[in-house]
């Protein structure tokens, strides 16, 4: 009875794909047999970043770095480290963009994941977060994009590690204009003062990773940071699906 069951769904699936195709996230191309999401050659295409980073922002670096570098924010730094697991750049650039601005929620579990594998060494270090907090979106920016991606990714990278979530501990308070959309200079001053942690209790004296989608200049995560420690949290660790 189960094999016909399974036989049922399989010549189900087989039709279903012949009239409504499911295409790559990526590229638009037609998915083959065992694909997920998007198609062997996008994911061939994205790019993992290496061992060779910064030790404090994680910015790759052609050469050892003892304390930073000088793609670090400017001093001073609040939090303890920044990883990123992938290069914002090509197919994978584009797969993110659909996630983050076209509503295509199917691509979070496994850009998740995909950032979980890269990024494990982390969950199973001594400097392995006791729980995390994702970047959070004003409560507007939230209503009108209808979802926070970073709370998302940092869900189900949460999930995967064992690790407590804490959504709700950072709130952004203040509404700000996009980063993206700031010369580097101002951006520092445009984040300053807009986040606050609405439960010290809960951070107080643990290590706190900070889960951000894409690393840029770095100053929202190290806003983020300086708010979490002054609410008492013992460090903090960011850790990012990508960096630009």
């Amino acid at each position: 009875m189960l094999a016909v069951a399974s036989h049922v769904r399989t010549w189900a699936r087989g039709l279903f794909d012949l009239m409504l195709p499911l295409v790559c996230s990526a590229c638009g191309e037609r998915l083959e047999a065992g694909d997920d999401t998007i198609c062997r050659r996008c994911r061939a295409s994205i790019e993992q970043i290496g061992r060779g980073v910064c030790p404090l922002c994680g910015h790759p670096t052609p050469r050892a770095v003892r304390l930073r570098c000088p793609n670090c924010p400017p001093p001073p730094v609040h939090f303890d480290s920044a990883r990123a697991a992938f290069f914002y750049r090509g197919a994978f650039a584009e797969m993110f963009r659909f996630f983050k601005y076209g509503h295509r929620l199917e691509l979070g579990l496994p850009l998740a994941r995909a950032m979980f594998m890269a990024l494990r060494p982390l969950c199973e270090s001594k400097d392995r977060p006791d729980l995390l907090v994702p970047v959070p979106l004003h409560f507007l920016r939230k209503l009108r994009r209808g979802y926070n991606q970073s709370e998302i990714l940092a869900e189900e990278f949460a999930r995967l590690a064992g690790i407590e979530c804490a959504g709700d501990v950072l709130l952004r308070v203040r509404y700000t204009p996009a980063q993206a959309l700031l010369p580097p200079e101002r951006r520092s001053r445009n984040v300053r003062g807009a986040f606050e942690v609405v439960a010290p209790d809960r951070i107080r004296d643990r290590r706190v990773g900070l889960v951000d989608d894409v690393l840029t200049t770095g100053n929202t995560v190290n806003e983020c940071a300086r708010t979490l420690k002054g609410a008492g949290a013992a460090h903090v660790a960011v850790i990012a699906l990508a960096r630009a």
